[in-house]
Protein backbone atom coordinates (compact mmCIF):
# COMPACT_ATOMS: atom_id res chain seq x y z
CA UNK A 1 0.00 0.00 0.00
CA UNK A 2 1.31 3.44 -0.92
CA UNK A 3 1.96 6.00 1.83
CA UNK A 4 -0.67 8.37 0.42
CA UNK A 5 -3.28 5.60 0.46
CA UNK A 6 -2.40 4.72 4.07
CA UNK A 7 -2.76 8.35 5.16
CA UNK A 8 -6.16 8.59 3.47
CA UNK A 9 -7.28 5.34 5.14
CA UNK A 10 -6.25 6.55 8.60
CA UNK A 11 -7.96 9.89 8.03
CA UNK A 12 -11.16 8.27 6.76
CA UNK A 13 -11.26 5.72 9.62
CA UNK A 14 -10.73 8.35 12.33
CA UNK A 15 -13.69 10.33 10.98
CA UNK A 16 -15.90 7.25 10.97
CA UNK A 17 -14.93 6.11 14.45
CA UNK A 18 -14.94 9.35 16.44
CA UNK A 19 -16.64 12.69 16.78
CA UNK A 20 -15.97 15.50 19.28
CA UNK A 21 -18.50 18.02 20.54
CA UNK A 22 -18.02 21.39 22.26
CA UNK A 23 -21.24 22.76 23.72
CA UNK A 24 -22.32 25.99 25.45
CA UNK A 25 -25.78 26.17 27.05
CA UNK A 26 -27.36 29.16 28.86
CA UNK A 27 -29.90 28.02 31.50
CA UNK A 28 -33.11 29.59 32.79
CA UNK A 29 -35.30 28.14 35.52
CA UNK A 30 -36.01 28.02 39.24
CA UNK A 31 -35.19 26.18 42.47
CA UNK A 32 -38.06 23.88 43.41
CA UNK A 33 -39.29 23.97 47.01
CA UNK A 34 -39.88 20.24 47.43
CA UNK A 35 -40.19 20.45 51.26
CA UNK A 36 -42.46 23.43 52.04
CA UNK A 37 -43.05 22.26 55.64
CA UNK A 38 -39.33 22.70 56.37
CA UNK A 39 -38.33 25.35 53.84
CA UNK A 40 -40.59 28.24 54.86
CA UNK A 41 -39.01 30.89 52.62
CA UNK A 42 -40.96 31.33 49.35
CA UNK A 43 -38.79 31.16 46.19
CA UNK A 44 -40.00 34.03 44.01
CA UNK A 45 -37.06 34.99 41.79
CA UNK A 46 -35.89 33.04 38.71
CA UNK A 47 -32.48 31.36 38.52
CA UNK A 48 -29.93 31.70 35.72
CA UNK A 49 -27.00 29.49 34.77
CA UNK A 50 -24.46 28.45 32.18
CA UNK A 51 -23.09 25.02 31.28
CA UNK A 52 -20.04 24.28 29.11
CA UNK A 53 -19.29 20.70 28.09
CA UNK A 54 -16.90 18.71 25.93
CA UNK A 55 -17.61 15.16 24.82
CA UNK A 56 -16.42 12.48 22.42
CA UNK A 57 -18.34 9.76 20.64
CA UNK A 58 -16.13 6.95 19.43
CA UNK A 59 -16.07 3.29 18.53
CA UNK A 60 -15.72 0.98 21.53
CA UNK A 61 -15.37 -2.79 21.60
CA UNK A 62 -17.68 -2.93 24.64
CA UNK A 63 -21.14 -4.49 24.33
CA UNK A 64 -22.70 -1.77 26.47
CA UNK A 65 -21.82 0.96 23.97
CA UNK A 66 -23.14 -0.98 20.99
CA UNK A 67 -26.40 -1.83 22.79
CA UNK A 68 -27.01 1.84 23.65
CA UNK A 69 -26.02 3.26 20.21
CA UNK A 70 -22.53 4.39 21.25
CA UNK A 71 -23.21 7.16 23.81
CA UNK A 72 -20.88 10.13 24.15
CA UNK A 73 -18.51 10.35 27.11
CA UNK A 74 -17.73 13.83 28.36
CA UNK A 75 -17.11 16.37 31.11
CA UNK A 76 -18.91 19.59 31.91
CA UNK A 77 -18.69 22.61 34.20
CA UNK A 78 -21.68 24.63 35.32
CA UNK A 79 -22.48 27.77 37.27
CA UNK A 80 -25.86 29.04 38.47
CA UNK A 81 -27.14 32.16 40.21
CA UNK A 82 -30.19 31.09 42.21
CA UNK A 83 -33.29 33.15 42.87
CA UNK A 84 -33.53 34.78 46.31
CA UNK A 85 -29.76 35.02 45.92
CA UNK A 86 -29.03 36.34 49.42
CA UNK A 87 -30.45 33.06 50.82
CA UNK A 88 -29.67 30.42 48.18
CA UNK A 89 -26.55 31.99 46.66
CA UNK A 90 -24.67 30.53 43.69
CA UNK A 91 -23.57 27.03 42.75
CA UNK A 92 -20.51 25.83 40.83
CA UNK A 93 -19.99 22.25 39.70
CA UNK A 94 -18.00 19.85 37.52
CA UNK A 95 -19.34 16.53 36.24
CA UNK A 96 -18.57 13.50 34.12
CA UNK A 97 -21.47 12.36 31.93
CA UNK A 98 -22.85 9.95 29.37
CA UNK A 99 -25.01 11.29 26.55
CA UNK A 100 -27.38 8.68 25.05
CA UNK A 101 -28.89 8.92 21.56
CA UNK A 102 -32.51 7.81 21.79
CA UNK A 103 -33.33 8.62 18.15
CA UNK A 104 -31.17 9.81 15.25
CA UNK A 105 -32.16 11.32 11.92
CA UNK A 106 -30.24 13.35 9.34
CA UNK A 107 -31.66 16.68 10.48
CA UNK A 108 -32.24 16.08 14.22
CA UNK A 109 -31.65 13.73 17.18
CA UNK A 110 -33.24 13.12 20.59
CA UNK A 111 -30.74 12.69 23.42
CA UNK A 112 -30.65 12.01 27.17
CA UNK A 113 -27.70 12.99 29.39
CA UNK A 114 -26.94 11.63 32.86
CA UNK A 115 -24.01 13.00 34.86
CA UNK A 116 -22.52 13.11 38.35
CA UNK A 117 -19.73 15.02 40.03
CA UNK A 118 -18.85 17.54 42.74
CA UNK A 119 -20.15 21.02 43.39
CA UNK A 120 -19.84 24.04 45.67
CA UNK A 121 -22.71 26.07 47.15
CA UNK A 122 -21.90 29.58 48.36
CA UNK A 123 -24.80 29.74 50.86
CA UNK A 124 -25.66 27.14 53.50
CA UNK A 125 -27.91 26.75 56.54
CA UNK A 126 -25.36 28.38 58.84
CA UNK A 127 -24.32 31.25 56.54
CA UNK A 128 -27.93 32.41 56.01
CA UNK A 129 -29.00 32.52 59.66
CA UNK A 130 -30.80 29.16 59.19
CA UNK A 131 -32.98 30.41 56.31
CA UNK A 132 -31.53 28.03 53.70
CA UNK A 133 -32.78 24.65 54.97
CA UNK A 134 -31.83 22.88 51.72
CA UNK A 135 -28.07 22.55 52.20
CA UNK A 136 -25.87 22.24 55.29
CA UNK A 137 -22.42 22.19 53.64
CA UNK A 138 -20.53 24.09 50.97
CA UNK A 139 -19.11 20.96 49.28
CA UNK A 140 -21.71 18.60 47.77
CA UNK A 141 -22.23 15.82 45.29
CA UNK A 142 -24.17 16.75 42.13
CA UNK A 143 -26.43 14.79 39.81
CA UNK A 144 -27.69 16.09 36.47
CA UNK A 145 -30.33 14.64 34.13
CA UNK A 146 -31.12 16.51 30.91
CA UNK A 147 -33.05 15.77 27.71
CA UNK A 148 -32.12 17.37 24.36
CA UNK A 149 -33.60 17.89 20.93
CA UNK A 150 -30.64 18.67 18.65
CA UNK A 151 -31.24 20.28 15.24
CA UNK A 152 -28.61 20.36 12.52
CA UNK A 153 -28.02 24.04 11.77
CA UNK A 154 -24.94 23.86 9.54
CA UNK A 155 -22.44 21.09 8.76
CA UNK A 156 -20.80 21.48 12.19
CA UNK A 157 -23.04 23.84 14.19
CA UNK A 158 -26.18 22.55 15.90
CA UNK A 159 -28.99 24.09 17.98
CA UNK A 160 -29.89 22.19 21.20
CA UNK A 161 -32.97 23.18 23.25
CA UNK A 162 -33.12 21.16 26.47
CA UNK A 163 -34.94 20.51 29.75
CA UNK A 164 -33.11 19.33 32.85
CA UNK A 165 -32.67 19.17 36.61
CA UNK A 166 -29.49 19.78 38.62
CA UNK A 167 -29.45 18.27 42.11
CA UNK A 168 -27.03 19.11 44.94
CA UNK A 169 -26.73 16.91 48.06
CA UNK A 170 -24.10 16.14 50.72
CA UNK A 171 -25.35 12.59 51.30
CA UNK A 172 -26.35 13.50 54.86
CA UNK A 173 -22.77 13.86 55.98
CA UNK A 174 -23.99 17.15 57.43
CA UNK A 175 -27.43 18.48 58.39
CA UNK A 176 -29.58 19.77 56.82
CA UNK A 177 -29.64 17.76 53.61
CA UNK A 178 -32.96 18.22 51.88
CA UNK A 179 -30.94 18.95 48.75
CA UNK A 180 -31.40 21.71 46.18
CA UNK A 181 -33.15 20.99 42.86
CA UNK A 182 -32.61 23.48 40.04
CA UNK A 183 -35.12 22.79 37.23
CA UNK A 184 -34.29 24.62 34.00
CA UNK A 185 -34.72 25.12 30.28
CA UNK A 186 -31.63 25.46 28.12
CA UNK A 187 -30.86 26.73 24.65
CA UNK A 188 -27.43 25.50 23.66
CA UNK A 189 -25.15 25.55 20.65
CA UNK A 190 -22.87 22.64 19.85
CA UNK A 191 -19.91 22.49 17.53
CA UNK A 192 -19.23 18.97 16.22
CA UNK A 193 -16.01 17.90 14.55
CA UNK A 194 -15.78 14.60 12.69
CA UNK A 195 -18.44 12.16 11.48
CA UNK A 196 -19.63 9.14 13.44
CA UNK A 197 -21.18 6.35 11.35
CA UNK A 198 -21.77 3.02 13.12
CA UNK A 199 -22.78 1.30 9.88
CA UNK A 200 -19.20 1.37 8.56
CA UNK A 201 -17.78 -1.23 10.92
CA UNK A 202 -18.69 -4.28 13.02
CA UNK A 203 -18.26 -4.75 16.74
CA UNK A 204 -15.52 -6.86 18.27
CA UNK A 205 -16.87 -7.51 21.76
CA UNK A 206 -14.76 -7.23 24.91
CA UNK A 207 -16.43 -9.35 27.58
CA UNK A 208 -16.12 -8.98 31.34
CA UNK A 209 -15.81 -11.99 33.62
CA UNK A 210 -19.23 -13.07 34.87
CA UNK A 211 -18.78 -13.71 38.57
CA UNK A 212 -21.81 -15.27 40.22
CA UNK A 213 -21.19 -14.00 43.77
CA UNK A 214 -20.37 -10.59 45.24
CA UNK A 215 -19.38 -9.86 48.85
CA UNK A 216 -19.09 -6.16 49.73
CA UNK A 217 -17.92 -4.12 52.73
CA UNK A 218 -18.94 -0.45 52.90
CA UNK A 219 -17.72 2.03 55.54
CA UNK A 220 -19.72 5.26 55.64
CA UNK A 221 -20.66 8.50 57.39
CA UNK A 222 -24.05 9.83 58.48
CA UNK A 223 -25.08 12.95 60.37
CA UNK A 224 -27.33 11.75 63.22
CA UNK A 225 -27.57 15.12 64.91
CA UNK A 226 -29.93 18.03 64.33
CA UNK A 227 -29.80 21.15 62.15
CA UNK A 228 -28.31 23.09 65.06
CA UNK A 229 -26.02 20.35 66.45
CA UNK A 230 -24.39 18.19 63.82
CA UNK A 231 -23.12 14.77 64.91
CA UNK A 232 -21.50 12.89 62.02
CA UNK A 233 -20.97 9.23 62.97
CA UNK A 234 -19.38 6.21 61.27
CA UNK A 235 -21.40 3.37 59.76
CA UNK A 236 -20.44 -0.03 58.36
CA UNK A 237 -22.33 -2.38 56.03
CA UNK A 238 -21.69 -5.89 54.73
CA UNK A 239 -23.71 -7.21 51.78
CA UNK A 240 -23.86 -10.45 49.80
CA UNK A 241 -25.29 -10.46 46.27
CA UNK A 242 -26.01 -13.28 43.85
CA UNK A 243 -25.50 -12.15 40.24
CA UNK A 244 -27.82 -13.33 37.45
CA UNK A 245 -26.53 -12.03 34.10
CA UNK A 246 -29.24 -11.05 31.63
CA UNK A 247 -26.71 -9.96 28.97
CA UNK A 248 -23.01 -9.22 28.48
CA UNK A 249 -23.38 -5.85 30.20
CA UNK A 250 -26.21 -6.30 32.72
CA UNK A 251 -26.74 -8.37 35.88
CA UNK A 252 -29.81 -8.72 38.13
CA UNK A 253 -28.85 -9.13 41.80
CA UNK A 254 -30.45 -10.38 45.01
CA UNK A 255 -29.10 -10.99 48.49
CA UNK A 256 -28.88 -9.78 52.10
CA UNK A 257 -27.33 -6.78 53.85
CA UNK A 258 -26.46 -6.08 57.50
CA UNK A 259 -25.61 -2.56 58.62
CA UNK A 260 -24.17 -1.22 61.87
CA UNK A 261 -25.26 2.35 62.68
CA UNK A 262 -24.07 3.62 66.05
CA UNK A 263 -26.69 6.28 66.67
CA UNK A 264 -25.42 6.93 70.21
CA UNK A 265 -21.73 6.83 69.43
CA UNK A 266 -20.70 8.90 72.49
CA UNK A 267 -23.26 7.88 75.08
CA UNK A 268 -23.46 4.20 74.05
CA UNK A 269 -26.94 3.83 75.49
CA UNK A 270 -28.16 1.14 73.11
CA UNK A 271 -27.08 -2.48 73.01
CA UNK A 272 -25.06 -3.69 70.04
CA UNK A 273 -27.96 -5.64 68.53
CA UNK A 274 -30.07 -2.47 68.58
CA UNK A 275 -27.56 -0.76 66.30
CA UNK A 276 -28.05 -3.19 63.41
CA UNK A 277 -30.32 -3.09 60.35
CA UNK A 278 -30.87 -6.28 58.33
CA UNK A 279 -32.47 -6.20 54.88
CA UNK A 280 -33.27 -8.35 51.87
CA UNK A 281 -31.95 -6.71 48.70
CA UNK A 282 -32.75 -6.66 44.98
CA UNK A 283 -30.78 -4.71 42.41
CA UNK A 284 -29.34 -4.26 38.94
CA UNK A 285 -25.81 -3.49 37.74
CA UNK A 286 -24.97 -2.12 34.28
CA UNK A 287 -21.39 -2.53 33.02
CA UNK A 288 -19.45 -0.55 30.45
CA UNK A 289 -15.91 -1.81 30.53
CA UNK A 290 -14.46 -1.97 34.03
CA UNK A 291 -16.89 0.68 35.27
CA UNK A 292 -20.46 -0.08 36.33
CA UNK A 293 -23.53 1.63 37.77
CA UNK A 294 -25.53 -0.17 40.45
CA UNK A 295 -28.99 0.45 41.91
CA UNK A 296 -30.37 -1.58 44.84
CA UNK A 297 -33.71 -1.75 46.63
CA UNK A 298 -33.64 -3.04 50.22
CA UNK A 299 -36.60 -4.35 52.25
CA UNK A 300 -35.99 -4.22 56.00
CA UNK A 301 -36.27 -7.50 57.87
CA UNK A 302 -35.14 -5.81 61.09
CA UNK A 303 -34.61 -2.06 61.49
CA UNK A 304 -32.97 -0.13 64.31
CA UNK A 305 -35.29 2.82 63.82
CA UNK A 306 -38.54 0.80 63.91
CA UNK A 307 -39.96 3.63 61.79
CA UNK A 308 -42.41 3.69 58.91
CA UNK A 309 -39.57 3.19 56.41
CA UNK A 310 -39.98 -0.32 55.03
CA UNK A 311 -37.64 0.03 52.06
CA UNK A 312 -34.45 1.90 51.18
CA UNK A 313 -32.56 2.65 47.96
CA UNK A 314 -28.84 2.52 47.21
CA UNK A 315 -27.19 3.90 44.08
CA UNK A 316 -23.50 3.73 43.32
CA UNK A 317 -20.64 3.51 40.87
CA UNK A 318 -18.00 0.75 40.83
CA UNK A 319 -14.64 0.17 39.17
CA UNK A 320 -13.18 -3.33 38.74
CA UNK A 321 -9.53 -3.31 39.82
CA UNK A 322 -8.88 -7.04 39.45
CA UNK A 323 -10.53 -9.33 36.89
CA UNK A 324 -8.97 -12.78 37.07
CA UNK A 325 -10.60 -16.01 35.96
CA UNK A 326 -11.83 -17.07 39.41
CA UNK A 327 -11.75 -13.88 41.48
CA UNK A 328 -12.30 -10.15 41.02
CA UNK A 329 -11.98 -7.04 43.19
CA UNK A 330 -13.84 -3.76 42.71
CA UNK A 331 -14.03 -0.44 44.56
CA UNK A 332 -16.78 2.16 44.51
CA UNK A 333 -18.90 4.81 46.19
CA UNK A 334 -22.61 4.78 46.92
CA UNK A 335 -25.47 6.68 48.54
CA UNK A 336 -28.28 5.25 50.67
CA UNK A 337 -31.66 7.00 50.83
CA UNK A 338 -35.25 6.59 51.97
CA UNK A 339 -37.42 8.02 49.22
CA UNK A 340 -35.84 11.34 48.27
CA UNK A 341 -34.00 11.79 51.60
CA UNK A 342 -30.37 10.64 51.84
CA UNK A 343 -29.35 8.70 54.97
CA UNK A 344 -25.62 8.14 54.48
CA UNK A 345 -22.70 8.13 52.03
CA UNK A 346 -20.38 5.13 51.72
CA UNK A 347 -17.22 3.79 50.16
CA UNK A 348 -17.24 0.22 48.89
CA UNK A 349 -14.85 -2.73 48.52
CA UNK A 350 -16.19 -5.87 46.81
CA UNK A 351 -14.78 -9.35 46.27
CA UNK A 352 -16.28 -11.23 43.32
CA UNK A 353 -16.08 -14.99 42.91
Amino acid sequence: MKLSQLILLIFFTSHILSQTNLEVTPLFGSIINHSPRVMKTPILDPSYGLKVSYSKRSYSGNTFFKKFRYPEIGASINAARYGNNDIFGNSYGAQAFLNFYLKERKSYSIQLTTGAGLGYQTQTYETTNKLNAFIGSHLNATINVESYLEFKFTKSLNLKPSFGILHYSNGRISHPNLGSNYVYLGLGFSYRKGVFDTSKFRLKEKKITKFKNQLSFSPGLSDKGTYENNNTLPTAMIMYHKNLYTSEFNAFQYGLSAEYKNLDYKENLLKERENIDVAMTFGDEIFFGKTSFQATLGIYLYSISQSKNVVYQRVGINYRLVDFEKIGISIGAQLKAHGGVAELAEGKLSVLF
